[in-house]
């Protein structure tokens, strides 16, 4: 599992999705994302530091996400996913989005759900499903208000180019949403996919 924050489960095999996850978006959030100009240059930046430009996984920047469901939908209908990981991603971002719940009570349910994998899928939807815990879990450490236990990443974040909309606030929650289920795919995909979701919540 190589190096894992303190108090951080073991039961999750795919833990290490979230650590390197997170690593990966401090490696060029917010230094390198403070340089981009406009939103595009925001994005290649993505392609070229996270992604490493692996046509494999450009999809995710090459589409714009309204919400976490409709990139799971996406999944599904391309079978990238089964029916059965639907299920249970669309129930976990429902609970810990709706609830907007702190970090210890996303661990916790984290957990919970980890501990609790149905023997029903199989080897490849089990990993998925881990990957996507790990990526909810690491990713809420990093997106969720201070007074939530999370670091409130967005509060460094000051682009060359653009202001938030006058009014409109950064949702912590969709960023996570749309982090673990990139992570679906590996840490590499999970930070695309958050970031993706920092760009579309800011006005260039």
């Amino acid at each position: 599992f190589g190096d894992l924050p303190p108090h951080w489960s073991l039961a999750n095999p795919m833990e290490n999705v979230g650590v390197e996850h997170n690593r990966l978006v401090k490696s060029v959030f917010p230094t390198s994302f403070n340089n981009a100009k406009t939103s595009s240059e925001a994005i290649s930046i993505i392609n070229e530091s996270i992604l490493k430009d692996n046509s494999d996984l450009l999809w995710i920047t090459n589409r714009t996400w309204s919400s976490p469901l409709e990139e799971v939908n996406y999944l599904t209908e391309n079978n990238y996913i089964s029916a059965n990981v639907k299920t249970l991603v669309i129930d976990d971002i429902n609970h810990v989005t709706n609830g907007k719940l702190n970090l210890d009570k996303i661990k916790n349910y984290v957990n919970s759900r980890g501990s609790n994998v149905s023997d029903e899928l199989n080897e490849t939807e089990k990993t998925q499903y881990y990957s996507f815990l790990s990526g909810l879990s690491h990713s809420a450490k990093l997106w969720l208000p201070k007074k939530l236990g999370g670091e409130n990443l967005i509060d460094t974040f000051s682009p060359s180019g653009g202001t938030q909309v006058q009014g409109r606030h950064f949702d912590p929650w969709k960023a996570m949403g749309c982090d673990a289920v990139g992570c679906f795919f590996g840490p590499q995909a999970g930070g695309a996919a958050t970031l993706c979701s920092v760009i579309n919540q800011w006005e260039w």
